[in-house]
């Protein structure tokens, strides 16, 4: 696997190790470590997604991984790695926060956050999303201010 951007790491469930870059056709690419040691090949994560930027990958308080892009069309979306299969992609945010810089995700065990470059070179936090079974909700969101 060849690549010109950074890459993303996440430690998953039971010790996982999971890393991801873009590929050449702009996919977005994963390997995964588990006790029996490195995939053989770096797998797509499922569904069309495309990017031009870095990736960027985080855990939650259970074990299950995030990873973030900026696709094509400058809108942030996300998939999810919990119980041995990836979910769809979906706009995070609702699709807002298009920027064409790299983004950081943060795991504080309840809540993710992350944050963007904007074309103004301005970093922003983009989101703070809860996931907790003893929060309102599976997901609830609150935005915060946005300079």
């Amino acid at each position: 696997m060849t690549t010109n951007l950074p890459v993303a790491a996440a430690f998953g469930r039971g010790g996982e190790l999971f890393v991801f870059a873009v590929g050449a056709d702009q996919q977005i690419l994963f390997n995964r470590r588990t006790s029996d040691g490195w995939a053989s090949t770096w797998t797509a994560v499922p569904g069309t997604a495309r990017t031009k930027h870095s990736v960027a990958a985080c855990t939650d308080q259970t074990g299950n991984v995030l990873v973030v892009h900026t696709g094509l069309n400058g809108k942030l979306y996300h998939a999810w790695y919990t119980d041995g299969s990836w979910t769809a992609w979906e706009p995070l945010d609702d699709g807002a926060g298009s920027t064409a810089m790299p983004m950081a995700l943060a795991s504080g065990g309840k809540e993710i956050a992350w944050f963007l470059t904007g074309n103004n070179k301005h970093v922003y936090a983009d989101g703070v999303r809860y996931y907790s079974a003893d929060l309102p909700g599976s997901a609830d969101s609150a935005r915060p201010e946005r300079g």
